[in-house]
């Protein structure tokens, strides 16, 4: 029997964690097509090829083996996954969990679950943590002083945050990722990028740090294209509002072309008749999803959650 199990230290390999999330894309779209046998074995190449896989991967792995009746192998990767963070908040959005949930195991799992997550928090970087809940912290009191002192404003709260980033990203030698403080929830690890950076050409300078974490594997490639898109679409309106607020509302002032992005965001339906028919065609973004390790457009849009993004990115 063909038996995986995440190491706990993994041996450094030189590995393109890009070709590692195309394989898993792969595996997606072998479950989507209901080809649940195919979607094992991309699974497992994947797993074969990289020194550390990702929790969200190893559930829906897990979930997809309980499909083909490989119940050992379904609790050895969802041992995997609590090994790499995943919590009981995690689990309980996934529709299919009952697949786990209903077997034998899964009382097992659950006992010896609290001792797997603590194994997992031992191993983060406690510099890198205690940086993260400055940031963190600083947020929430910019939030409560934000009009009472005139010296906190948005502009002092961004280059705080961004000098912040760049000093942690000097002292580790690069983006402060996954094995240091551990696989975020994906919300809370978007919001947390978009506000390290005060401008867009801050958010850019840091293009090859980025590309090489997504490469590392310390970084989500989703992850960097909610942060550019929200950076570069809140360029483009802002520059559309102050255009219609000099000229009057009844100005003829159309949103600026769009030059690139993602397409990753979950909550443009308020803009979409700005946006409609103004991204780039579907081939030329795809070629750039592929260099940041991001699915093929019309892949990802099977698989969002969101489901409001189709007539924005596809023409």
């Amino acid at each position: 029997m063909f038996v995986l199990l995440a190491c706990e230290e993994p041996p450094a390999r030189d590995v393109d964690y890009r070709v590692y999330h195309q394989m898993i894309n792969d595996a997606h779209l072998a479950i989507y097509h209901h080809d649940y046998e195919l979607a094992d074995a991309s699974f497992k190449a994947a797993y074969n090829y990289v020194p550390r896989a990702f929790k969200h991967d190893y559930l829906k792995s897990a979930i997809n083996a309980m499909r083909i009746g490989e119940e050992e192998q379904a609790f050895i990767w969802l041992d995997s996954a609590a090994l790499l963070g995943i919590t009981e908040k995690s689990w309980e959005r996934d529709t299919a969990i009952y697949r786990l949930t209903e077997a034998e195991q899964w009382s097992e799992f659950q006992n010896k679950f609290p001792d797997l997550h603590k194994r997992y928090k031992s191993r983060l970087n406690k510099d890198v943590l205690a940086s993260v809940a400055w940031l963190d912290s600083l947020e929430i009191a910019f939030q409560e002083s934000i009009g009472t002192d005139e010296e906190i404003t948005w502009q002092w709260f961004y280059k705080t945050n961004h000098d912040s980033l760049l000093a942690l990203i000097e002292r580790h030698d690069g983006w402060p990722g996954i094995s240091l403080k551990g696989d975020n929830t994906m919300h809370r690890e978007n919001q947390w990028m978009v506000l390290q950076h005060r401008t867009w050409e801050d958010f850019r300078s840091l293009d090859s740090v980025y590309l090489q974490a997504i490469i590392d594997g310390e970084l989500y490639p989703h992850q960097y294209g909610y942060a550019y898109d929200c950076h570069y679409l809140n360029r483009v309106f802002s520059a559309y509002h102050r255009k219609l607020k000099e000229e009057g509302e009844a100005t003829e002032a159309t949103v600026p072309d769009i030059e690139f992005w993602f397409g990753e965001l979950t909550n443009l339906s308020f803009q979409d008749d700005k946006i409609k028919g103004l991204a780039r065609p579907e081939f030329e973004t795809n070629l750039d999803r592929k260099k940041w390790g991001m699915p093929p457009v019309r892949d990802f849009l099977k698989f969002s959650s969101s489901g409001n993004e189709v007539e924005i990115i596809i023409e």
